[in-house]
């Protein structure tokens, strides 16, 4: 894992090995970043996806464990429980198929280019009664 800051944005070189979830947290506490946008694409051969379920409290999951594109990677950089949360969403293509949703795990096969766009505030992230965890703006 590499990366550079410039200015408000982190440009992040991910390669073989490296997690994509685990690698931003990183970043983040080493930058100190509380909020943020993220976007990428690269290449995965290990990743977990889920679907959330209408009970809004658990996911169906599925495990991709095959050499496939991160043709989209988005989500953002808030904080959950006093901690960085890293919530991602991907679409993993392959020549004739496509997965998509949040973001379990996702381990990098060859490389991934991604960037974060810091926010100047601070935004957290509390567990509602119907089990959903929404921004708190």
């Amino acid at each position: 894992m590499r990366y550079k800051r410039i200015g408000e944005t982190i440009a992040v070189a991910l390669t073989s090995g490296d997690e994509v979830i685990e690698s931003l947290k990183k970043i983040c506490v080493a930058e100190k970043i509380e909020s943020g946008i993220i976007s990428g694409i690269g290449a995965t051969n290990s990743a977990e996806i889920g679907l959330l379920n209408g009970d809004k409290r658990t996911y169906t999951k599925r495990t991709i464990e095959e050499d496939i594109e991160i043709s989209n990677l988005t989500g953002n950089i808030t904080n959950k429980d006093g901690e960085v949360y890293v919530h991602l969403h991907a679409t993993l293509t392959s020549i004739d198929k496509a997965y998509g949703g949040h973001v379990f795990m996702c381990r990098i096969s060859a490389v991934a280019d991604i960037f974060i766009d810091i926010l100047p505030t601070k935004i957290s992230r509390e567990i509602r009664e119907d089990g959903t965890v929404p921004m708190s703006l």
